[in-house]
């Protein structure tokens, strides 16, 4: 928790170099009669709570639910509301008000700690991806096989049924079991994701349609932006290839929305 009397620029330099995210509003411009002038700062954190002010009242609460979607996108946006017309209150003057995700690294997630996701690992992390690697194997799941990412110890099928929407998230499935990494894409149909990629040949892109058949509370539609097999195909063979190809892949689909392979 911040002091009462901590400056929002320290507030968030506190939380950056701890890895938390949050956003920080600046009112960068003011006319007339206003709550705040043009340097005012406010820290949002995810759950809504604040450091600091942009002026109260309407102008604060529509700047918070700007920067929680600022959080969930990683995009910063300004607002513009003349105080009078757009959040009835009484100034009269008008502000602007740009809001920025101060730790804009977006998640990936491993299910699996084999050879291809070892190999993978380092490359997402080069890509300012904050990885987590999940499997429930202790003698894999080390830091000297994974250095610099978290290590999630647990049933990797029920880690992704608790993940809910992730809408920046890459998630890479590619345990050593066929049918779990059918059962996690399951798990993981209803909820939103950057990227999602399964490793494996096509037969089993068939197999977890017939899958998702069978369980109604599934979302068949995730076969329309799934990528299996996982990564470009660039005639991958062994794991340090593999790995380039779903690098590869995660950064045409960051740029371009590049559509799923379909093998």
């Amino acid at each position: 928790m911040a002091s009462p009397n901590a400056h929002p620029l320290a507030v968030a330099a506190r939380c950056v170099a701890d890895g938390r995210p949050v956003a920080l509003a600046t009112v960068i411009a003011a006319d007339g009669s206003t709550p705040r002038q043009a340097g005012a700062k406010m820290v949002v954190f995810p759950d809504g709570t604040i450091e600091g002010s942009v002026g109260g009242g309407r102008l604060e609460h529509d700047t918070i639910q700007a920067a929680l979607e600022c959080l969930q996108t990683g995009q910063p946006v300004r607002i513009s509301p003349r105080l009078d017309d757009d959040l009835g209150m009484c100034c009269g003057g008008g502000v602007e008000v740009f809001v920025e995700p101060l730790v804009v690294a977006a998640p990936a997630f491993i299910y699996g700690a084999g050879h291809v996701a070892c190999a993978v690992a380092p490359l997402l992390q080069h890509l300012n991806l904050r990885v987590t690697v999940v499997d429930d194997r202790p003698e894999l799941l080390t830091d000297a096989r994974f250095p610099g990412c978290t290590l999630q110890l647990e049933n990797p099928e029920d880690h992704a049924a608790g993940l809910g929407d992730s809408p920046r998230a890459s998630v890479l499935v590619m345990t050593h079991d066929h049918g779990r990494d059918v059962r996690i894409v399951t798990a993981l149909s209803t909820h939103s994701q950057a990227y999602i990629g399964m490793l494996g040949a096509r037969r089993k892109r068939d197999h977890l349609a017939r899958h998702l058949d069978q369980h109604p509370s599934a979302d068949a539609t995730v076969l329309t932006r799934l990528h299996a097999p996982i990564g470009l195909d660039i005639g991958a063979r062994n794991p340090a290839e593999i790995a380039v190809a779903i690098a590869a892949q995660i950064i045409a689909t960051r740029s371009w929305g590049a559509a799923p392979s379909v093998g």
